[in-house]
């Protein structure tokens, strides 16, 4: 099975100079939790999540509107092409612990976004071939906790 027959299409996506308010809209308005980040081509750049906007606002103290998507978005960018097997997408979202992945046409441009719903949606069905087991091993992979890297968060509020 390939990518192109799982994928959301029509997703929704923002700049890097756009503020998290104005995509914490749309994911709101698109019931989504990424928004692929693009350039002026449309190719994606970047990508950010609900918890990324979380973390920016608990981090920075800041309102929505005034932190940029460059400055919470995730830097690692994970893609996979319309055309590979859903079974490489897996391993690309087991192996660097991503839930979903920009979908890209041959000529590089965003064509849709892959998520781990839609791979367990897919597995639900149970009529298209993906596999329930390696969708087991791509969500024990997933959610495998990270190594956590000490941040400096900011102080406590006093009640």
């Amino acid at each position: 099975m390939r990518v192109s027959e799982l994928m959301t299409r029509g997703v929704r996506t923002c700049r890097a100079e756009d503020t998290l308010n104005t995509v914490a809209r749309d994911m709101w308005d698109g019931d989504c939790g990424c928004v692929p980040v693009v350039d002026a081509a449309g190719r994606p750049i970047a990508m950010v999540t609900d918890r990324d906007i979380c973390m920016a606002a608990f981090l920075t103290g800041e309102p929505l509107y005034k932190i940029p998507v460059k400055s919470a978005a995730s830097q690692a960018m994970y893609t996979v092409h319309d055309t590979d097997s859903v079974d490489a997408a897996s391993t690309v979202m087991r192996d660097k612990k991503v839930r979903r992945l920009a979908v890209t046409d041959e000529g590089g441009m965003l064509v849709g976004v892959l998520s781990a719903a839609d791979l367990v949606r897919a597995a639900a069905s149970k009529s298209n071939g993906v596999d329930p087991k390696k969708l087991t091993w791509t969500l024990s992979g997933i959610t495998e906790p990270w190594k956590h890297i000490p941040v400096r968060l900011p102080p406590r509020a006093e009640a």
